[in-house]
């Protein structure tokens, strides 16, 4: 998998067909453009305090997902990675991603992919993947696929980007809830419950995987408009489950989730993107 660089983002496949060609860009809009940094809350501490085994000198990863109770669209995982030596000043707004708006979100996303002082890592796993496998074991994949993506990165030891930690053999991977991907095994992997709320890396990993799927989510808005998959993400809304009701299902939603079943019964896809 190709890692893009801080300020562009490229995606890590970890499915026989990607999801993207490429994740989508945020758009202006005055909403965003009207949030400033001194309004957003402090960031979080970093994580070696939680890390059971931390070294001195290796770097830690935080990780965590989005999209995991959809009923369309994909899974969404990002790792962060922060060394010891150089961690990074003067961030605002890194933490639990439910205390953001939507703009403020953006706007620490933006910062995060600017940071030199952090490597970092996005996956995307499709719905066909999902389908495929089951939701644990996608979210669990694309956790895995991030984390291999930014093992091949470095992260800066100083600011002017002097030297560089290999972030290959990390001092700890912390992964946001209660169960560990089996992918990562060989890696000195901890499990930390509310890790959004917790330390810095886990709350960065969880902002830039909830914006990279919200993004993705618009553009299937534009794909699919009669769904209204920008407004809720494709959560089970009732304005969503309405649409499902007059329209049917598209490609995008997981026909092996069980609230879904009740709009399958024709065993068909009934609604096409729109090409317009």
């Amino acid at each position: 998998a190709r890692l893009r660089r801080p300020g562009r983002q490229k995606q890590t496949a970890t499915s026989k067909k990607s999801a993207s060609k490429g994740l989508p860009k945020a758009k202006a809009n005055a909403k965003s453009a009207s949030v400033s940094l001194e309004r957003l809350p402090d960031s979080l501490p970093g994580g070696r305090a939680l890390a059971a085994r931390g070294s001195k000198g290796g770097a830690i990863v935080g990780v965590d997902e989005a999209g995991r109770g959809p009923w369309a669209g994909p899974v969404v995982a990002a790792a962060v990675a922060v060394s010891s030596k150089s961690f990074p000043k003067g961030l605002r707004g890194v933490t639990d991603s439910k205390r953001l708006s939507e703009a403020q979100r953006e706007l620490v996303y933006e910062q995060l992919v600017a940071c030199k002082q952090l490597s970092w890592s996005v996956s995307v796993v499709s719905r066909a993947r999902i389908d495929r496998t089951n939701i644990l074991l996608a979210a669990h994949e694309a956790m895995a696929a991030a984390v291999r993506g930014v093992q091949c990165r470095r992260v800066a030891r100083s600011a002017s980007q002097g030297g560089g930690l290999e972030v290959r053999s990390p001092s700890a991977v912390l992964v946001d809830g209660n169960l560990l991907p089996s992918q990562l095994s060989d890696l000195p992997c901890q499990a930390v419950v509310g890790g959004d709320r917790k330390c810095f890396e886990i709350a960065a990993a969880s902002i830039l995987a909830k914006v990279t799927r919200d993004r993705l989510m618009g553009k299937m808005d534009r794909r699919f408009p009669q769904y209204g998959f920008g407004a809720h993400k494709g959560y089970g809304t009732a304005a969503h489950q309405a649409a499902l009701r007059q329209h049917g299902t598209c490609s995008e939603h997981r026909r092996s989730f069980e609230p879904m079943k009740g709009f399958l019964e024709t065993g068909r896809w009934t609604a096409r993107a729109d090409r317009g």
